[in-house]
């Protein structure tokens, strides 16, 4: 069951940069390198940009225009047998492009400790103490 999280805290955890060998200041450059008048209306030539860039551009666009966006996917990272805070595993597109439109929130599927996900739904203060 997908539910609102905060993005700020899962951007505590995670880049959704890093995975696609980009950095943010690199897309938002692209970005803004297109005309305001096609940036944001709903078909927009994703063709300027290479495909990464493309595909966040896409989702920025919706998050602007409000349209539906699907939840992204997490678990908890697991290493040596411990578990630790959240991974993405589909998403990182639509993470990057909430970060860039400034969105507070964003849907997700997670699967991991309950502890995490209280804090990434606001419902914990602060995030566990073993993280």
């Amino acid at each position: 069951m997908s539910r609102t999280i905060l993005v700020d805290r899962l951007l505590e955890f995670v880049n959704p940069f890093s995975p696609l060998n980009l950095h943010e200041v690199d897309v938002l450059a692209k970005l803004h390198s297109v005309p305001i008048r096609r940036r944001w209306r709903e078909r927009i030539d994703y063709e300027d940009f290479d495909w990464d860039v493309g595909r966040i551009a896409f989702f920025v666009t919706r998050y602007d225009l409000g349209k539906k966006v699907d939840p992204i996917e997490l678990e908890s990272e697991v290493s040596n047998g411990s578990i630790y805070g959240p991974t993405i595993i589909d998403g990182h597109h639509r993470l990057a492009a909430a970060k860039i439109a400034g969105s507070k929130t964003i849907k997700a599927d997670f699967s991991g400790r309950t502890d995490v996900w209280d804090y990434l739904t606001g419902k914990r203060k602060y995030p566990p103490e073993d993280l």
